[in-house]
């Protein structure tokens, strides 16, 4: 820099031109995807050296990040990435109610709709409360739309399978 060191000096201002949110949105997913791989090999016990013959992504992120797929492959040490369109082959979902949310609106009724979610398909549930859409339940005998905010979805894996899930 002909200056005295290049760590006292300031760095170049940012050109805002040049950013691009679609590029970062989809490196953020590559990178909670890679994240959310290491963690189910962790649960179970496997090292990145180790290769795995198929990782199994949801479908919904084909079109977002299917070029950038050889890098995910990488980082997972993967032969194949399968983008799954139909996830409950592979896991089973339950739903709680979520008391922090649900419980002062709802108040005594709370424990009506635990029951209530007990007695639906939880899969079906999951789409369409992922698809923006509202479950309408008959809880204690009065019907209420219940949105995405009033239900916790767990996952659990089917024999076989290892699923690592984050914010849905």
């Amino acid at each position: 820099t002909g200056e005295l060191s290049v760590h006292l000096e300031d760095f170049p201002g940012a050109n805002e031109k040049q950013i691009d949110l679609h590029i970062e949105e989809k490196m953020d997913l590559v990178r909670d995807l890679v994240k959310l791989g290491r963690a189910a090999r962790e649960q179970v016990r496997i090292k990145v050296r180790q290769p795995i013959s198929e990782v199994l992504v949801d479908g919904k992120y084909e079109d977002l990040i299917s070029d950038l797929e050889p890098l995910v492959k990488e980082e997972l040490n993967v032969k194949k990435l399968v983008f799954a369109k139909h996830l409950d082959e592979y896991m089973d979902y339950s739903l709680k109610p979520n008391f922090k949310v649900a419980g002062p609106i709802l108040g005594s009724k709370i424990k009506h709709l635990g029951k209530a979610l007990a007695k639906i398909d939880a899969a079906a549930a999951v789409k369409k409360l992922e698809a923006g859409e509202s479950l309408k339940l008959s809880v204690n005998g009065e019907a209420l739309d219940i949105t995405k905010d009033y239900i916790l979805v767990t996952i659990s894996a089917k024999e076989g399978f290892t699923v690592a899930m984050e914010n849905n």
